[in-house]
């Protein structure tokens, strides 16, 4: 009788929501996803961060105690056993990144290959502003990788300059299917145009707010709504001066962050997405998804992955970073155009369930895994 193979054995790296943001939420799909029963899993949890405020390289002696922590769960379950990788969500920041060496040397120590999953953006820009000790570490641990794994296709240049372009993989992300249907018809009579992400400046919520003027002058019958939490208390206070200077009281709601079924119905009750992000370190844009999801069309920037998801014309909009006359032109062009957004709208809800599921990402994920120790394999042979 055959024997399958044995599962290969996973130390998987992951930070969990709370807080909301791209990287956790992903988290959370790859450990409720396929993934971890087509391979031998263990989870090692390295949240650093209960708060979008305590996000960063904030230091803090709780972060210490949590390090310290973590470094003995992990040499506990290396002692205990024999992983093939260790699947690793690598920073492109200092503090974080040196925190990563601490934990990675451990990894070393015991011999695990090493896949970097990364989330972030910029790692050459940060390998060539940091000082020479630094440049070294970057270059020792970021070469000694089996493989690495970016968000998109437009993200494979952070690894060119360290490893050979056969040993980086692209896996898109994907999204729990909603839990909650869609109203049969919308009651509202007037248009809704959402934000929904963490309320930072470069994910341009400013630029939204800076479009409404422009949009209301030919519009009225149109509401903004503001959905997340505020990273900097000067950012709120800001914009809720720019919406009285303005007198946008009736067209701007603060929703705060919304969850679960609260912020299902919050996009099914919208009917347009606007995510202008010009975020440094933008990968994804996991939020497009979710409006994706929900048949809205999307009005976004060009930055990282996010054209390889939204087509200029097709599902959304790609408009210039921090140009709030473009966005308000795109917002008038939909709103106006109800045929428009219902052809955008089948775009999205087919393009979604094709390719961006959890399930489909699951199996994207798990092809890859099998693919780089494919390729580790007849590199050895």
């Amino acid at each position: 009788m055959a024997h399958s193979a044995p599962k290969l054995k996973l130390l998987f790296f992951v930070q969990l929501p709370p807080p909301y943001h791209g990287f956790t939420v992903m988290n959370r799909v790859a450990v409720e996803s396929e993934f971890m029963s087509a391979f031998d899993v263990t989870l090692q949890v390295i949240n650093f961060a209960a708060s979008v405020d305590e996000l960063g390289g904030k230091f803090s002696f709780k972060k210490i105690f949590l390090l310290i922590k973590y470094l003995f769960q992990i040499v506990g379950k290396c002692l205990r056993q024999r992983y093939d990788y260790a699947i690793y969500p690598i920073c492109f920041t200092k503090i974080p990144f040196l925190r990563d060496v601490i934990l990675l040397s451990v990894v070393r120590l015991f011999g695990i290959k090493i896949i970097y999953y990364a989330h972030g953006n910029h790692l050459p820009e940060f390998h060539s502003r940091s000082p020479k000790w630094l440049q070294h570490l970057i270059d020792n641990f970021v070469r000694v990788a089996t493989a690495a794994i970016v968000v998109g296709e437009n993200l494979k240049f952070n690894f060119t300059p360290f490893l050979p372009h056969e040993r980086i993989f692209s896996v898109h992300n994907g999204i729990e299917t909603f839990k909650f249907s869609p109203p049969l018809q919308k009651t509202k009579s007037h248009t809704q145009v959402l934000y929904l992400s963490n309320l930072t400046r470069t994910k341009g919520f400013f630029v939204l707010l800076e479009a409404i003027p422009q949009v209301i002058a030919h519009l009225k019958d149109i509401r903004f709504v503001f959905a997340g939490a505020w990273e900097d208390i000067r950012d709120k206070a800001d914009a809720e001066k720019f919406v009285r200077e303005k007198q946008l009281q009736d067209f701007v709601v603060w929703k705060g962050p919304v969850v679960g079924e609260a912020k299902e119905q919050l996009f099914y009750e919208s009917d347009i997405f606007v995510f202008p992000t010009f975020y440094p370190i933008e990968t994804f844009g996991i939020v497009n998804l979710e409006a994706m999801q929900a048949g809205l069309p999307i009005i976004t920037t060009g930055r990282a992955a996010i054209p390889e998801v939204v087509e200029d014309g097709v599902n959304g909009f790609i408009v210039p970073e921090q140009d709030p006359n473009a966005v308000a032109e795109k917002i008038l062009l939909l709103a106006q155009d109800e045929h428009l957004r219902q052809r955008m709208r089948e775009n999205n809800l087919r393009k979604f369930h094709q390719f961006y599921t959890k399930e489909k990402y699951a199996e994207r994920l798990i092809r890859t895994i099998e693919q780089i120790h494919a390729l580790h394999i007849q590199a050895h042979a």
